[in-house]
């Protein structure tokens, strides 16, 4: 969920009719309409063919979200393993003003079509974090009941790693959105489906840099036990890089020189 988004949710003004995630939400900017993308990466007819063809996703369109990481399919397809996505997120502390934020976050994709649906937990740093600029863990869903956003007011230590995970236990139907040690949440999602997992680190403008970003140990669930994940499809958006060390393991980094704001 982007910054406008969330003002319009509060404003009264998120349409969640549209099928179309970047027409949900259009501010009247100093008289000129801006779109606003979701926080989860937007898979777009185009970029679903790219991600399908290749390992590599170079942007094809003017963005307001930048994307370096994993999908594990990267297109809906034969579903994952039912149990969930986990991962190691090193908490990198960068520079960031203005209405921008960073963010690094495991979800479990619900739906790519007829609606893009998810289930997302990972921390944030922005004008949006509690207090503004300061590292914050959240959980987010969007599914047929609309976009919820649920801010913690806990906050990780920066440089240290944590472990993210999104998963349920056999049989249940509850999903588990927390990080190790530190919170959890509990979501029945409607509807309660998965088709794909994703670790991405999310940025608002590419003058952020996201030099340090380590995700390791990137698992799926089955059943009750954990496993390295065993395939990956790769985002890499301009100006950012990925760096692939194994399937379960990539760091990442590139970005401008955003300074922390005064």
């Amino acid at each position: 969920m982007s910054s406008n988004e969330r003002r319009c949710a509060d404003e009264g003004r998120y349409d969640r009719s549209t099928q179309n995630p970047k027409e949900r939400c259009l501010l009247n900017d100093m008289g000129k309409a801006k779109e606003t993308t979701g926080r989860l990466a937007l898979c777009t007819a185009v970029v679903s063919m790219l991600l399908a063809s290749t390992v590599s996703v170079t942007p094809v369109f003017a963005q307001t979200r930048y994307y370096a990481g994993y999908y594990y399919f990267g297109a809906a397809g034969a579903p994952p393993a039912p149990g969930g996505v986990r991962a190691n997120i090193v908490t990198i502390d960068q520079g960031v003003s203005g209405q921008n934020f960073y963010c690094q976050w495991v979800a479990v994709v619900i739906s790519y079509w007829p609606s893009l649906y998810w289930l997302q937990v990972g921390y944030n740093k922005g004008y949006d974090s509690h207090p503004p600029y300061s590292l914050e863990w959240y959980s987010e869903k969007q599914d047929a009941g609309g976009w919820q956003l649920w801010w913690t007011g806990l906050h990780p230590t920066a440089w240290s790693t944590y472990v993210y995970y999104v998963s349920r236990n056999p049989g249940a139907t509850a999903w588990q959105m927390g990080v190790g040690g530190q919170f959890e949440r509990t979501y029945t999602p409607n509807p309660n489906t998965y088709v794909d997992y994703q670790a991405l680190s999310e940025t608002t403008d590419f003058a952020i840099n996201i030099g340090g970003t380590h995700f390791s140990s990137i698992s799926y669930k089955d059943s009750t036990n954990w496993y390295l994940w065993d395939r990956h499809v790769k985002r890499a958006d301009w100006p950012y890089w990925v760096n692939e060390i194994a399937h379960y393991e990539f760091t990442a980094g590139g970005g401008g020189v955003m300074a922390d704001a005064a």
